[in-house]
């Protein structure tokens, strides 16, 4: 099982755009190392909130992303901005 998304940028595309690819992709990347055993869902939310900010911009509160497993689209819920939960990742999730 997999999900993936990807921008691709096409045309003409405003610096602007491309920062915020840029931020994105930079929030995806800080994200992931904190999603590992032993950390809470909610600070995958804080790295995204902190990263995206930093860059000027800022994250939508009813968007996030979510846990994969044996079918997609499983809990937990990952937003994008830190909502303390006390579930953390477990290690027979990996």
């Amino acid at each position: 099982m997999a999900d993936a998304a990807v921008t691709v940028p096409v045309g003409e595309v405003t610096e602007e755009r491309l920062r915020l690819i840029t931020c994105a992709e930079r929030a995806f990347a800080k994200a992931m190392l904190v999603a590992r055993a032993g950390f809470r869902v909610w600070e995958i939310g804080r790295v995204i909130e902190r990263e995206v900010r930093r860059s000027g911009f800022s994250v939508i509160r009813d968007l996030g992303g979510h846990g994969i497993g044996r079918t997609i689209h499983e809990e937990p819920r990952c937003r994008t901005m830190p909502i303390p939960r006390p579930i953390k990742f477990s290690p027979k999730v990996w």
